[in-house]
């Protein structure tokens, strides 16, 4: 575990300890601009998880970069943001971070009781239909 620093536009920045666990990018061209998203999973030392997300929309005469982070208590609330309005923008990219993160985070022998529903490639029914709560930081 280590000091974490993440940048947030309009904040200070979130200083944690815990470690990176996983992150991706995607970069898509707009006529003349080109934007460019990068998610990152942290888990915390206190048990919890955080995503942090980096938008970067580089018009050829005015760059724009803006910060912005998520918390979670579990990583099934994690899964919860995926499937809700505020996560469908980014879903895609979520759900690659996610794979990524239960294959590089868990040990094999566990894969199977660790891994959420969802990403077990059985179908996914949410049990009670509500979202978990999460807290946005």
């Amino acid at each position: 575990m280590r000091k974490i620093i993440i940048k947030r536009t309009d904040q200070s920045d979130l200083v944690f300890t815990g470690e990176k666990i996983a992150t991706v990018n995607d970069q898509r061209n707009a006529g003349d601009t080109i934007i460019g998203l990068r998610l990152t999973l942290y888990h915390t030392s206190i048990e919890t998880y955080i995503l942090g997300i980096t938008l970067q929309d580089s018009r050829e005469f005015k760059p724009n970069v803006l910060y912005g982070a998520v918390s979670f208590v579990t990583i099934d609330d994690v899964r919860e943001f995926l499937l809700s309005k505020e996560g469908r923008g980014i879903a895609d990219l979520l759900l690659l971070l996610l794979r990524k993160a239960l294959k590089t985070s868990f040990p094999p022998e566990e894969t199977d009781r660790n891994y959420p529903e969802f990403l077990s490639g059985r179908e996914y029914r949410s049990g009670s239909g509500q979202l978990s709560k999460y807290l946005r930081i």
